[in-house]
């Protein structure tokens, strides 16, 4: 491999466009994260998908060299889909994964995660519906983009189901070409055409592969690609995913199949939690603080200032709802601090109930492997080492999906044979947080009190 090799690697977030520009063995030569808040079509009841064009042309144009990568690898977040018409053009805005639409009527035996939002399209967007000639996924729309050709990534063929495929869509009663063909992770999906090549400044003919769903790139990236290693993958939405060797079948866990050939993941997810911790900011005037300022002021609160508790909408099959909340016990002097203490040992209690449910399905759970931005808050990783009890361990870059959608592209070009040899070759762990273990001891015992409230509050129970 040439030393001066690059490659190109992107991640769409729902909040943001991540992009770094990695060498062959996973060091970053520059990165970059572009927002979307502000931007026009940035909504997220009805998104337009160009707001990831215009955030990749940021991106490209802050890391400079990455017109002359060697390649280019997208994930992003799902299950989304964005109808384009014949022209490529856009049939109507994307369907993102937080919609959570779906038709009055769903298939027996339905397993795909994409289909029920298309056949929400179909039934109360009949005019749109009918413009569609195929749905492409959120990273396979900018991959057509740099392309020209429409495809899907998907982790592998054991969760080709989880997509679709012909027994999912003749279910479903859609027409086969209304759906690309799956690619799987590390494929080539082809070169940079002529037109993205000018519209963008890459390289015409540049490979592009496939990465896939940004929670299995970030998997992937964070090293979980061996039984008994698990990862948080802390952003908008968290999961914890533990590697296993056998499915497990528990109400409150997703199993999956994994991108490494016979693994699965087993995970327990808390959705919105980012943009829980995003809302206290902004009601308590914050969001031009940095993070590590405010999460500083509450890990130095008292374990028992009394502060008030902070009650998600909890469980809901495998998923705990930071949707929405309740707050109990406020009091005249609290003040955003203490506010704070609540929102975050809210979630950290949810990762706790996550890790406990892992471990009494024999998924032993010895530590974690930090994904996402929270991961570069200091105080925030003690105090979720504090209230876990177990290490956690942070990898050199923090944006795992950016690491696996690197595995991607090497393994396709030959470099590794497949995805976990490659992980293990590119993840580094830069920094391990050990639990206090006497602030743990106290920790428990909060979590005991706040289990049995959540069980008094309707609507907060299992």
């Amino acid at each position: 491999m040439s030393p001066s090799r690059s490659h190109l690697s992107v991640d769409i977030g729902t909040s943001s466009l991540k992009a770094a520009l990695l060498d062959d063995h996973g060091s970053p030569l520059g990165s970059t994260k572009v927002s979307f808040a502000g931007m026009p079509g940035a909504d997220l009841g009805a998104w337009d998908p160009s707001v990831w064009d215009t955030a990749f042309r940021q991106a490209l144009g802050t890391l400079k060299e990455g017109k002359k990568a060697s390649s280019v690898t997208i994930s992003g977040n799902g299950p989304t889909l964005v109808p384009l018409q014949k022209d490529g053009s856009l049939a109507g805005p994307a369907l993102l994964w937080l919609q959570r639409r779906s038709p009055a009527e769903i298939p027996p035996d339905s397993f795909s995660y994409f289909l029920p939002a298309a056949g929400w399209f179909r039934e109360t967007q009949p005019d749109l519906f009918e413009k569609t000639a195929v749905f492409v996924t959120c990273p396979g729309y900018l991959s057509y983009r740099l392309t020209g050709l429409a495809s899907a990534a998907c982790p592998g063929r054991d969760f080709s189901p989880f997509m679709w495929d012909s027994p999912q869509l003749s279910a479903w009663g859609f027409e086969a070409s209304l759906f690309p063909d799956l690619l799987f992770t590390g494929d080539r999906v082809g070169g940079v055409s002529a037109r993205a090549a000018e519209e963008f400044g890459l390289g015409r003919g540049v490979p592009v592969y496939a990465g896939g769903p940004d929670y299995m790139m970030a998997i992937i990236g964070s090293g979980a690609v061996r039984p008994g290693i698990s990862c948080d993958r802390a952003g908008t939405s968290e999961g914890i995913n533990y590697c296993s060797l056998r499915p497990v079948d528990s109400a409150f866990l997703r199993t999956l199949p994994h991108a490494v050939s016979g693994l699965y993941t087993v995970a327990g997810i808390l959705s919105s939690t980012g943009r829980v911790f995003e809302w206290f900011r902004r009601i308590t005037n914050q969001t031009s603080r940095d993070y590590e300022d405010i999460l500083r002021e509450i890990y130095a609160l008292p374990l028992d200032a009394g502060s008030p508790r902070f009650f998600p909408s909890r469980h809901r099959g495998p998923i705990w709802d930071f949707d929405q909340g309740i707050f109990a016990g406020l009091q005249p002097d609290h003040t955003h601090v203490e506010l704070g203490k609540g929102v975050v040992e809210a979630i950290a209690f949810g990762i706790l109930d996550v890790v406990e449910t892992l471990n009494r399905e024999g998924c032993a759970v010895a530590s974690l492997r930090g994904t996402g931005g929270q991961y570069r808050n200091l105080h925030w990783n003690r105090m979720k080492a504090d209230i876990l009890g177990i290490p956690l361990e942070i990898p050199r870059v923090i944006d795992a999906e950016l690491i696996g959608n690197l595995s991607a592209a090497l393994v396709g070009e030959g470099v590794y044979a497949d995805l976990a040899q490659a992980a293990e070759n590119l993840v580094q762990i830069d920094a391990v947080i050990e639990p206090e273990m006497d602030r743990h001891g106290r920790y428990r015992e909060l979590y005991r009190e706040y289990r049995e409230a959540c069980d008094l509050i309707p609507g907060t129970g299992p």
